[in-house]
């Protein structure tokens, strides 16, 4: 069992699990509902969006859908029926979102395991967030292993072992990374090293993140981004003392470039407006060369004068 919190939206979650974009879609025997009364992918979304609409406490960051997969060992692949597979989606809905909308779809691939796969809505009937815990899905993983060793016991190359995590069992990062290619911390990783190429000091890096709509938390000493309802510490993602360091070495070497330049620089010597000069009748000029002049506090001495006016 796995699971994902958003990263996708809820189109396009629903779209990956149906495989609505590959020649070989889901079969619909395969595919299970769980307090949805429409059937059709528009209308499912439609109340995949009044559910979310019906959020009590709408936070930044906040998860509309939430994606988790069930799996069987290898082993297990010619016992899996469609009795195992509706009554083993059925249980989970129970035992996960009892109260909240959910669809699920099998996918069956011959050179891999056997998946469900889930898309929650995150918010129950009375708009409260259906995310939990480490622990809590921990529980949900229990109760739904001692079921199915209960209800199927010739099941048995699909056991979670805590102790000892195996193919059954993949992280959230590991399932997105061999299904997707890269996971959310990847993702958010890449990003902050593009802000921070971008970046001339801290500051800048800081309201660079925040012109991205990304959030920073402080917790203790520690500080880190908060990207798809997770937290990330800065450290973990790479971006310890020492690289912000990096950033105030730039910081000052800007700052000591335009001290110096500051100290040549001298008094502006025209006044900040237009000034045009008669090429074709050089006494026109006369009254500009005047204007000028009297802009001029003094002229350096090392200063070449070039006359247009005679």
């Amino acid at each position: 069992m796995s699971r994902k919190d958003g990263g996708r939206s809820t189109g396009q979650l629903i779209d990956y699990i149906l495989r609505k974009d590959l020649k070989e879609k889901v079969n619909e025997k395969y595919v299970y509902f769980h307090n949805l009364l429409a059937k059709d992918r528009t209308r499912i979304l439609e109340e995949f969006r009044m559910a979310e609409e019906g959020r009590l406490y709408k936070g930044n960051n906040r998860v509309s859908v939430f994606h988790e997969v069930l799996s069987w060992g290898t082993h297990d692949r010619q016992l899996i029926s469609e009795e195992v597979l509706y009554e083993t989606a059925k249980k989970y809905f129970e035992l996960r979102c009892p109260n909240s909308l959910g669809i699920a779809a099998a996918h069956l691939e011959d050179d891999k395991e056997y998946h469900l796969h889930f898309a929650l809505a995150a918010v129950d009937f009375e708009g409260k967030s259906i995310r939990i815990d480490r622990e809590s899905f921990n529980q949900i993983k229990i109760e739904m292993q001692e079921w199915h060793h209960t209800r199927f016991p010739f099941l048995q190359h699909s056991t979670i072992d805590f102790k000892n995590p195996s193919k059954n069992l993949v992280s959230d990062e590991e399932f997105r990374l061999k299904e997707r290619g890269k996971s959310d911390k990847q993702v958010l990783k890449e990003q902050l090293e593009q802000i921070y190429s971008q970046s001339k000091s801290r500051a800048e890096w800081q309201e660079k993140i925040k012109s991205a709509e990304l959030e920073i938390y402080t917790r203790g000493k520690s500080q880190g981004i908060i990207f798809n309802d997770r937290n990330y510490r800065l450290n973990t993602l790479g971006f310890t003392e020492e690289k912000f360091a990096e950033l105030d070495k730039i910081e000052k070497s800007m700052e000591e470039l335009r001290s110096i330049r500051g100290g040549n620089e001298r008094q502006p010597e025209l006044e900040d407006k237009d000034i045009v000069i008669d090429f074709v009748n050089p006494s026109n000029n006369q009254n500009v060369k005047e204007e000028i002049e009297s802009g001029r506090e003094e002229k350096d001495e090392n200063e070449i004068e070039i006359d247009f006016y005679r």
